[in-house]
């Protein structure tokens, strides 16, 4: 089963507004517009080529992803790396 142009519509939209959200941008009108255009320009290109529509949602959802996503993995500390101590091994006890 392929990706439908609906999830990556909601899921670009979604990306888009958390990412800027942690940039400290507000939900601007730019974005709703551009997910209502985003929305109807793959209906109207799976009017004609569904496979081709399915991609070219998948690419936009890429695009967002590498745009917003080091910040919101960021934000939910995925990039965090702790410091692992090296483990000393025991020594051994002669008899």
């Amino acid at each position: 089963m392929a990706f439908s142009t609906t999830n990556s519509t909601i899921l670009t939209a979604t990306i888009v507004t958390a990412g800027r959200w942690q940039e400290g941008k507000p939900l601007s009108v730019g974005v709703v517009v551009g997910a209502g255009f985003l929305a109807f320009s793959l209906a109207a290109i799976s009017e004609a080529n569904i496979k081709l529509a399915q991609n070219f949602g998948l690419l936009i959802l890429a695009a967002a992803i590498y745009r917003f996503g080091p910040a919101l993995f960021a934000a939910i500390g995925a990039t965090k790396v702790e410091e692992r101590k090296p483990v000393k091994p025991e020594k051994k006890r002669s008899k």
